[in-house]
């Protein structure tokens, strides 16, 4: 199973200007770094919670596994099998469900969704699926407008530029690149995922 974006990244969330205000910096010199630094950061904290900032196009693949379509459904329905869930949200639309077979691609109708929690699962009929190799799920998700955005991934931005801008210069050059999302990052975002401090 898989999932990636069939479109580029974007531009930065936060304006530069408040970034800078927040960071303290009153020069221009690094100011491509720290705008690069935004979008470094809003890129792995997306992929860390499972959200994207701004609506983009996103494929699904799944791997068909046996047993798939014998498992059950909300709606107790037989004729159809799932779940395939979405790993990006907020999901705003499906855009196509294709079944991949040894020879052919078949277009999937008459599938079903549904919103568990923050994530979104698809319900396909059965006889699209039991002689697909895969199945494939392109679909929009992300906000509509920046204010949207809930503001604990705004404030992990922040975290993470300034951490990094603050260790640019290090001798060390491992401290002076994004290698991964910070364990205390990580907690944060969990910690007020898990409290609802979603607004």
């Amino acid at each position: 199973m898989s999932e990636i974006c069939l479109d580029s990244p974007g531009e930065a969330l936060i304006p530069l200007s408040w970034m800078k205000n927040y960071l303290k910096v009153d020069h221009d010199a690094d100011d491509s770094l720290i705008n690069q630094l935004m979008i470094s950061a809003q890129l792995m904290i997306e992929n860390y919670a499972g959200i994207s900032f701004t609506q983009k196009k996103w494929q699904h693949t799944h791997n068909q596994e046996s047993g798939r379509s014998r498992q059950a459904n909300p709606w107790k329905d037989a004729r159809y099998s799932g779940p395939f869930s979405l790993r990006i949200s907020p999901v705003v639309a499906i855009v196509s469900v294709t079944s991949q077979t040894i020879t052919d691609d078949w277009v999937c109708e008459g599938w079903k969704t549904r919103t568990n929690g923050y994530k979104t699962e698809v319900y396909i009929p059965r006889q699209h699926i039991m002689q697909a190799m895969r199945i494939i799920i392109k679909y929009t998700a992300g906000y509509a407008r920046i204010e949207e955005v809930p503001t604990l991934y705004k404030d992990a931005i922040c975290m993470l530029v300034q951490r990094y801008y603050q260790r640019r210069e290090s001798p060390d050059p491992a401290l002076g690149h994004m290698a991964g999302l910070p364990s205390d990052i990580c907690t944060f975002l969990h910690i007020s995922q898990a409290r609802g401090w979603l607004s």
